[in-house]
């Protein structure tokens, strides 16, 4: 892709591709040595994350102070809504094991490249001690294994508490989300994408129904805030799969909401895009917005994001589709006021008080057995 943006862009002088830390120490050591210097830079992968400095916002909150009050942005957003951006791994270790087929990430590599437990915690608090902000964002593509036993601890033993976005695999139970919760990771991005166990098999994603179901519920209980997606359009899928998760949404109200329904996105580096065949895909092209962007090149190593020809029942099912977004949005609309409650409050040993407000607000009193319905 970085060749293809500096053939087209003569006004371009040096264009890096993949990681640049070192390699453009390397271009400015070579410029200061008048050194002839390669236009196209490949990037030199850094093995030791640890190496890597600090991420550095001072000239932001400069421009941010010269513009702004002390309160809010232009636009209304107050400081204490700014997340400082951090990265503590490269890679993914469930990605190195099993490539989903959809994911175009990691062009340099699956290998799953952390940083230091300590290091990653004292530069994030030193960077929301020096910006007076107290919220960090992972930008990484999941959170290191090796963290749930020392980062983790650590920043829930800490003095500073702070509040911290990460992505994560699903299949996380009940003590690996309380002990994210304690540690202040306070909203995660977990890989749900799909309510059918048939659709996640297709994306080799290592989970199940009962597995995403299990994320939404120890995440309600909690109090740990969910950014996920419900994904479609995938090669092979049929109606049933989406028949199911019709069935089923209706009943997980109290339960945290997608952000909505998303079509399936061919990217380049994905399983999908190398190896189109073997999930029979054809015709791959360039998004018809690449010519729009680059009105006067066809090159499709411009391109990250593809469409091809495939089978797929949602595609060919204008009502099915309907029928998946009528029940999605009717989910996020139950949301708007409040998330919905469904709990049972122990009145004593044989009685049991059953609150659910998903519909229509309502209380009963109700029998031992239907404590079960807080684990559905």
């Amino acid at each position: 892709m970085g060749e293809a943006l500096a053939d087209i862009a003569p006004e371009i002088d040096h264009v890096f591709q993949g990681e640049a830390e070192s390699a453009f120490l390397a271009f400015l050591e070579d410029r200061a040595a008048d050194e002839p210097i390669n236009r196209v830079l490949p990037g030199l992968v850094n093995e030791s994350l640890d190496d890597i400095p600090a991420p550095d916002y001072s000239d932001f909150f400069l421009q941010w102070t010269a513009l702004v009050d002390e309160a809010t942005t232009a636009n209304g957003i107050k400081r204490s809504e700014i997340r400082l951006p951090y990265e503590s791994s490269r890679g993914c270790w469930w990605g190195a094991k099993h490539h989903c087929t959809f994911c175009g990430l990691n062009a340099n590599g699956m290998n799953h490249r952390t940083k230091s437990a300590d290091k990653v915690e004292r530069e994030i608090v030193a960077m929301s001690q020096a910006y007076d902000v107290n919220r960090i964002l992972m930008v990484d593509n999941i959170m290191p294994h090796s963290y749930v036993s020392t980062l983790l601890p650590n920043l829930a033993a800490a003095e500073q508490k702070l509040e911290i976005f990460y992505e994560q695999k699903a299949n996380l139970g009940r003590r690996r989300m309380l002990l994210l919760r304690d540690a202040g990771v306070t909203s995660i991005q977990p890989g749900i994408e799909a309510l059918s166990t048939p659709l996640l098999k297709r994306m080799n994603k290592g989970t199940s129904l009962r597995v995403n179901l299990d994320c939404l519920r120890h995440a309600r209980a909690s109090g740990v805030s969910l950014a996920w997606n419900l994904l479609s359009d995938f090669p092979g899928d049929d109606q049933q799969n989406y028949e199911d998760m019709i069935e089923i949404i209706p009943l997980l109200h109290h339960l945290e909401p997608p952000g909505g329904l998303g079509g399936l996105s061919i990217d380049r580096f994905s399983p999908y895009h190398m190896t189109p065949e073997k999930y029979g895909i054809s015709r791959i092209r360039p998004l018809p917005a690449y010519a729009e962007v680059f009105p006067n090149s066809t090159d499709p190593r411009l391109a990250y994001h593809f469409e091809g020809d495939y089978n797929s029942a949602l595609r060919l099912s204008l009502d099915l589709k309907t029928r998946m977004e009528t029940v999605i949005q009717d989910w996020l609309d139950a949301w708007q006021e409040g998330p919905p409650i469904l709990f049972v409050f122990d009145l004593d040993d044989n009685r049991h008080l059953l609150v659910d407000t998903q519909r229509d607000s309502q209380m009963s009193q109700a029998s031992s057995a239907l404590r079960t319905l807080i684990y559905c």
